[in-house]
């Protein structure tokens, strides 16, 4: 537990949305999808002093974009990223920008996917409602 990260988490709003983080998934290690808060911060029922805030799933990515695909951007379009000077940070704020251009990184990247997979059909992002479930984050 990390009081910036707390304070990270105090700071998120109903339907902000935020970059799921893969981080000890093995091979799979990356940015896998979107969440959206649910329920701002409140206190964690197992220790008051720190915070949760519920979230609900809102996109599955087909494609992870990993660690080292963001770092080939840090002196570019993702120059003052805070992943980059504090990777063990559990929760981070993403600029507006940021969050758009890594979008736009899985975007090219499923365009090279689909352009290698010929059976490959439909959107590659998404999830159903039926599909969303919350969780919770601390």
């Amino acid at each position: 537990r990390n009081p910036l990260a707390r304070k990270h988490l105090r700071e998120m709003r109903v339907g902000d949305l935020c970059l799921f983080y893969h981080s000890s998934a093995g091979k799979r290690t990356g940015i896998a999808g979107v969440v959206k808060v649910d329920r701002e911060a409140y206190p964690d029922p197992e220790d008051t002093k720190w915070a949760v805030v519920d979230v609900m799933h809102a996109e599955t990515w087909q494609e992870i974009v990993t660690l080292d695909e963001l770092k080939q951007h840090r002196e570019g379009a993702l120059v003052g990223m805070m992943l980059f000077k504090s990777s063990r940070l559990s929760v981070q704020p993403v600029s507006k920008g940021h969050f758009e251009y890594i979008s736009r990184m899985l975007a090219w990247k499923q365009d090279d996917v689909l352009a290698t997979t010929p059976s490959a059909a439909g959107n590659a992002v998404g999830g159903s409602d039926s599909n969303k479930k919350k969780r919770k984050f601390s």
